[in-house]
């Protein structure tokens, strides 16, 4: 499920309004895929609101994922904490 966590890396977003206001933090991302590779059950806890926000955003933006190997069965739930830091510039 590695590419899953590649596609949703790759559309990360650290929201404006967090960056100005110097909010970081980590957010803990839980969804299923199922064997289309939609997402269901997408959830997120843990940070601040905006955040969270933008880590839902991110999963929505990378779906649909490649259909899950076929020995995993599916839907196969993916969990994930995406870190907010400002030094970096960038999501974690």
């Amino acid at each position: 499920m590695a590419d899953v966590l590649q596609r949703v890396r790759a559309r990360r977003h650290y929201p404006a309004p967090a960056r100005r206001r110097g909010i970081e933090g980590s957010v803990r991302v839980r969804f299923r895929v199922r064997a289309d590779g939609t997402v269901e059950a997408l959830a997120a806890d843990g940070g601040h609101r905006l955040l969270r926000l933008a880590a839902l955003a991110a999963v929505r933006r990378a779906a649909p994922f490649p259909a899950p190997p076929a020995g995993l069965g599916a839907p196969v739930t993916v969990r994930y904490t995406m870190a907010f830091r400002l030094r970096e510039g960038a999501a974690d």
